[in-house]
Parts: structure tokens; sequence; C-alpha cells
């Protein structure tokens, strides 16, 4: 029987469903994706004439969000039982993207969707994003017009572009006209570098779009082995960095290495770079994909953003005031992978951590001349830091009161601790934190301090 949205779900006498939306709680996340696959597969059968195996051909989206940006994740429940629709949303710095947003089919036309959209736009303003974008079908009225009613309005049409990859030979080295460029592995990096990394990956993204920062999602692809991030450099420039999903638990689909976000320097926009990215890279994607034991192809982005197109999307952001919120809808011919304003969106990953710490200062394992001023901790998702806490002990038991002291640019993932003088030796850092899904979570790591 194929799918319908003929009848809304209605009670045994005739009465609309009482429906609330919230955020995503961790007992939520199995029945969110079952909700994603159920909608999205009744609509490609709707549109296809028949049921796909598989709505996303194995791409996961939930788990992955929610441990990035639970805050950013809706669910609409009927009657505090039932969910029936799901919206998830992250903020990219400046960049708000939407997306998926699925209602079950037999509850649609009931502003269920209006509903889950108007809680993810409180999420954007709250969060103070400055462009939203979502991405959704072009071949259906009915999902531009719920946009539509939103402010969102068609942009661009996005390109999916794949490429079967041969590893039985390496391809010809491709000349380069100033020198050669190498690929980086991001996971392979020391610690004290990762930080110097985000750091030049940020100055490129904030020359595509002023505010735009994706390091909360290179730091959750490395800290959840979801992927990895490649960095293309040539000397001590960085020339571009790549986000990548391999298949497993992450928004890859089976037998496909997920190219997630790209990005070239404006400064070096020029054909030619992108094209020696891609060929300078071919050797570091092949060394990922060295564990899979299947074929891969990789998906590459149809239209990047460049200095001219970032410009006309920044247009007053360098205004004394900040402008309101411009959304834009990125369509795209197949909605397979589910992109906003810059690339794509959702991803999953593991449901067992609720607030996962991404980094800190001193880092893991460091040996200091000197004693540490403050302790900092950057977290996956905001914290309660008036419910947090942190302290030192050393390694005969003795412990030091470290108070956390807010700063007005701090962020709210982010934890710092005044630290008294320390005497040298071995110190564990012991933290707790009250995370966004209401547990406390808790944990430790050492550095030492030299004579």
């Amino acid at each position: 029987m194929r799918a319908t949205v003929d009848r809304a779900g209605l009670d045994p006498q005739g009465r609309l469903p009482k429906v609330l939306v919230r955020r995503v709680r961790k007992g939520d996340l199995s029945r969110v994706k079952d909700v994603l696959e159920q909608t999205f597969g009744d609509f490609l059968e709707r549109q296809l004439g028949t049921r796909p195996r598989q709505a996303f051909n194995g791409a996961q989206y939930v788990h992955h969000r929610w441990l990035m940006e639970p805050w950013g994740c809706f669910v609409a429940e009927e009657d505090n039982a039932k969910i029936v629709g799901a919206a998830l949303a992250v903020a990219w710095g400046s960049v708000g993207l939407l997306g998926p947003v699925a209602v079950l089919t037999h509850y649609q036309n009931q502003t269920i969707g209006q509903q889950l959209i108007r809680a993810t736009q409180e999420f954007f303003d709250e969060n103070k994003t400055t462009l939203q974008g979502v991405i959704t079908y072009p071949t259906s009225p009915k999902h531009l017009a719920l946009y539509h009613k939103f402010g969102y309005h068609p942009k661009a049409l996005t390109a999916l572009m794949s490429r079967a990859l041969d590893r039985s030979a390496p391809r010809p080295a491709t000349k380069l006209a100033r020198g050669p460029l190498t690929v980086l592995r991001f996971s392979r990096l020391e610690e004290t570098r990762k930080k110097a990394a985000l750091g030049r990956m940020h100055r490129i993204t904030n020359a595509v779009y002023r505010g735009l920062d994706v390091s909360k999602e290179v730091e959750i692809v490395d800290g959840l082995a979801l992927g990895d991030t490649l960095l293309l450099e040539r000397g001590r420039d960085l020339v571009g960095f790549a986000v990548l999903h391999t298949p497993g638990v992450s928004e890859a689909p089976s037998g496909t290495l997920y190219v997630k976000y790209m990005a070239i320097d404006p400064a070096q926009k020029r054909v030619e770079h992108l094209e020696q990215f891609v060929a300078a890279g071919a050797a570091g994607v092949l060394a990922l994909l060295a564990r899979l034991q299947h074929s891969v192809e990789v998906r590459l982005p149809g239209r990047l953003h460049d200095a001219a197109d970032a410009e006309g999307q920044a247009g007053g952001l360098r205004g004394r005031d900040a402008p309101r919120p411009r959304r834009l809808a990125v369509i795209q011919p197949r909605s397979v992978v589910f992109a906003a304003a810059v690339l794509t969106l959702a991803a999953s990953g593991p449901a067992t951590a609720h607030s996962l710490l991404l980094s800190s200062v001193p880092v893991a394992n460091a040996v200091l001349t000197t004693s540490p001023a403050s302790v900092t901790l950057r977290f996956n998702n905001r914290i309660e830091k008036r419910l947090s806490r942190v302290r030192l002990v050393d390694e005969h038991g003795t412990v030091a009161t470290a108070p956390t002291t807010p700063a007005k640019d701090e962020s709210a993932e982010t934890l710092v601790a005044a630290v008294p003088p320390l005497a040298p030796g071995a110190w564990r850092v012991e933290w707790q934190v009250f995370s966004t899904d209401g547990h406390v979570v808790s944990g430790s790591y050492q550095f030492r301090l030299a004579p």
C-alpha cells in the first residue's frame, strides 16, 4: 500500500492530537531516527512509485547532531507519549543550518512542521545567527511553500558530484604552479597543533562568510572518529581543508566517503587551486580509505562559495549594527543528503555521551615549566556553568580549588577555572559539569609541572 497524506492523525473521537514541541532527550534518539526514516521513505515512495530500502542509503543523522548541538534538536510529541515529528538545527557560528525536518505522514497538514521550524528559529535567534539556510526538494511545492512562510527564498541549485577512486595504481603527479601541496590529517596532529589548525581554518571560513565557524564540526568528527579532516598546505600557508565522513555511524552513505564541508581560501579561489586541491588530496583520501573493506566513491560539492558570493550574502555585516538574519533555501534535485547554506547538515555517532570534552588548556599529559593561571575546558554543547566545578589534585591527594570565572566573551560551551599557584609535580584536573540533557557528567586528565 502506497503512503498517502489524505487522513490526519485523529483520535477515536475525531479530534486532532495534542502535540507538544520540546528539545530532544537521550532516550528519544532511536525514535527520532525512526521518524526520519519513515517520513522520508513515505515521501520517496510517492515520488518514485516504489519504496527505497533505506531512505538515506545508510547515512545517519540524529545521534551525532544531538551530541554536537543538543539545544538545536526538537521533537513534536503527541500526548507525552508518541514522537510524531522532529527538526534538527545547528549553528556554525553566525550561520544557522536547518534540517532535516520530518513529520509522520498521517500527522501532516496540522501545522506540526511549522511549530518545529518555529522552535529552530528561536534557537537561531538565541545564537544570533545572521544567515540561515535549508536544503529541500525543488520539485515539491509543499516543501517550498512551508519554508517560504518562514522567510526562506530559493538561492541556487546545488549539484552533488561523485567520482570513483581507483586504488590499484597511484595517479600521476600534477604539475603545480607555486610549489607542491601537502596533505595533512587533522587526527594525526598533536593537540597543540590541532588548536593552531582550528584557528587557521576559522580564518578561511570567516573570509567565506563573516562569523562562519566549523570548528565544532571538525572537533566532533575527530573526537568521535566519524572520519577526518584533510588540511591542504603549501609551505606554511593553509590553502584549504575538507571535513570527511566515513561510512558506518556518520552522514556518509554506504560505500561512500562523504565530503561534508570543503573550503578554499578565498584569496586563492582560482580553478587551478581546486584542481590541485583534489589532485593533492587524493593520496590523503586513499590513506583514509585504507581501513575500509569495500569500494568507495568520493562526493564533492558542485558549487563552492567564493569571495564574491560570500560578499553578496554578507551585505551589511561590516556595519556598526548587525543586520537582521537573512534566510535562504539552497535547493538540490535529490535530498539524500541534507544541506544548508554551505554544504550539508546532519550526522550520527554514539549516543552514550552527554557533554563531551573536546579540548583543554593545558592539554592532557602536557609538561609545563610555569604554573598555569587557569584551566580552560571546551565541550561539545552548552553547559550550566553555575552547577559545574573544577578542581586540581596532586600526586599526594592534596586538592587545589579552582573556582570557575565566567567571562562576557566566553562561549556557552567553555568552562574557565582560575588556578592558584601550584607546586611542581603531577596534577590531575577533575571536572564535573551539568550537561544540557539534565545529567551530571564528570571526567579528568593529567599534566605535569616541571621543577
